[in-house]
């Protein structure tokens, strides 16, 4: 092709001419912000000066555009890229001296922070929108979603690693292009915006490749279902069909022995959205078979998400594939070069890039999982927060010894369940944001050295509270009775079955209360005294007294 014309622009202002620009590399990609690097010559030893660094033409924050043509074309020049500088960086050798420029589309503040948020009553499309405007950048197409959520949760994770992350929940394709950010589904129905022919068009060089390891015969999904307590019935995923005759469906899924993958959600799912699952990961997985690049002449025609076509580069890879990756480099020697990428990856976003916060927000190296703790001889919390001095077995140290804050089914100012564990006792230690400086004691556990009092049983009909003393407090479900039990064996029982209460203390004295009334036995004295008022006995029938002796005074 001709000599090429380049325009770098500030703010709309061109830069100055006497600049020499060594090389451009711009990198357009799906699922990805496009970036772009500049290469300047400048440096001048004999005069210590950098004019071009100097001059603050690149200072971080400014917005530059690139734009290029050919000479000698009618056609105006084309925007390639559009965005703010990130970053500069001086470069010398024994040749020359650099000035390297980072820039980056204006997507990159979606990056900036982790945030928060809950979003009520809104489909996923809707909250993409909403990132997308939020961040001051322009909504191109959104397609749209199927779901409704009555709440989603962005928990500490940047907007950009949200909206991807719900993007491929949903089978779609995010491109960003000069601070617009559309999110699409891939369509190979579409017509193709070029058709490259194998020995006709000028193609560099190119690179293609198919890969069956990820392809299943079938993708279903199933979720927890709490109505029925127990996972849902599966939903198969959509046929995604490529347009490559020797890429069929049937035979990318033999090399896997026509396997079939079950996407297991162990939280609760709606149909709809475990079907857009499913669809999505049979999407992903279909684009991730045909992968490659080509290297042609410089254009700036196609855009990420194009759909071209392949032709001549054998039954296996001709047809057509979406572009996923645009690359535009210009450089002194082999002018202007623009690399066409295809396919994806079948790893999912999240298992490539940290989306999560680090454990213990980086601030030290965290705890996985939970521990094995071992409550310690009391002593009074020195910080007066009602912690558990435990030891963890895990850590081998004289002064292993932690203090555990202790978790309560009820717990509150003046209210709640007190259940201060024991010496010796075998706890369960959780870590808050998995910092191992904040342990919590999140429930105690029985073992052979510490036996529970009630023996477990196939119908498992007793429940029950036990002191280390001895006071007992038991529920029996086969025969329905609640016991409240001291060492004393002084009781009150309430049986349901018989229908009758029960109190007894350790003196044989007994309160029986049944269907045939109120009876009061007595060990020795009964005794009824009121001493400030009257003692009224009134009988339906009759009252009998019987005794070896009445005194009546």
């Amino acid at each position: 092709m001709g000599v090429v014309t380049v325009s770098i622009l500030q703010n709309g202002k061109l830069i100055k001419p006497e600049f020499e620009l060594l090389s451009i590399d711009v990198l357009r990609e799906c699922n990805r912000i496009p970036v772009a690097e500049l290469v300047y010559a400048d440096g001048k030893p004999e005069k210590k000066e950098f004019p071009l660094s100097d001059s603050n033409f690149f200072q971080a924050g400014k917005e530059i555009e690139i734009k290029l043509r050919y000479e000698g074309v009618t056609e105006k020049e084309k925007t390639v890229f559009k965005g703010v500088v990130l970053g500069q960086a001086l470069r010398m050798s024994s040749e020359a001296c650099l000035l390297q420029v980072e820039l980056s589309d204006t997507a990159v503040r979606m990056t900036a922070a982790r945030k928060s948020t809950i979003f009520e009553e809104m489909k996923d499309a809707d909250v993409i929108g909403k990132l997308i405007t939020t961040a001051g950048l322009k909504k191109g197409v959104v397609d749209p979603t199927k779901v409704t959520h009555k709440r989603l949760v962005q928990y500490h994770a940047s907007d950009w690693d949200f909206l991807l992350c719900r993007a491929e929940a949903n089978g779609l394709l995010v491109a960003s292009a000069d601070g617009t950010i559309s999110v699409k589904a891939p369509d190979l129905s579409a017509g193709s915006k070029k058709t490259f022919k194998f020995g006709i068009d000028e193609i560099y060089h190119f690179d293609i490749e198919s890969d069956t390891r990820h392809q299943r015969s079938a993708i279903k999904s199933a979720a927890y279902d709490i109505k029925t307590q127990k996972l849902s019935d599966p939903v198969s995923a959509k046929a995604f069909k490529l347009d490559q005759s020797g890429l069929n469906n049937s035979m990318v899924n033999k090399p896997m022995g026509n396997a079939e993958e079950m996407l297991i959600g162990g939280a609760a799912l709606n149909a709809g959205e475990a079907q857009a699952w499913a669809d999505a990961t049979m999407v992903k997985t279909r684009l991730s078979i045909l992968k490659g690049s080509m290297r042609i002449p410089g254009t700036a025609d196609l855009l990420v998400g194009d759909v071209i076509e392949l032709e001549g580069m054998s039954k296996l890879f001709s047809g057509k594939t979406i572009i996923t990756g645009i690359r535009h480099q210009v450089n002194t020697t082999e002018g202007w070069a623009t690399e066409i990428q295809f396919g994806i990856s079948a790893e999912r976003f999240s298992n490539l890039y940290p989306v999560n916060e680090t454990p213990a927000a980086g601030l030290l190296p965290g705890v996985n999982g939970l521990q094995i703790g071992i409550v310690e001889k009391f002593e009074e919390d020195p910080d007066k927060e009602f912690r558990v001095k435990v030891r963890i077995p895990s850590i081998e140290s004289k002064t292993n010894a932690v203090w555990a804050r202790l978790g309560s089914m009820d717990a509150g100012k003046e209210h709640g369940a007190f259940f201060f564990p024991e010496t010796g006792d075998e706890v369960i230690l959780g870590f808050f944001n998995d910092d191992p400086r904040q342990p919590v004691i999140l429930g105690s556990l029985y073992s052979s050295v510490n036996a529970p009092t009630i023996k477990p049983a196939d119908k498992n009909p007793l429940k029950g509270f036990n002191s280390k003393k001895g006071l007992k407090i038991t529920f029996d479900d086969e025969k329905k009775i609640m016991t409240l039990l001291t060492p004393g064996k002084q009781s009150i029982v309430i049986d349901d079955d018989q229908k009758t209460i029960t109190l007894t203390d350790a003196n044989k004295n007994k309160i029986l209360l049944s269907k045939d009334g109120v009876t009061i036995d007595s060990g020795k004295d009964f005794i009824l005294n009121a001493s400030k008022g009257d003692v009224k006995i009134t009988a339906g029938k009759k009252v009998e007294i019987s005794a070896k002796q009445v005194e009546v005074i």
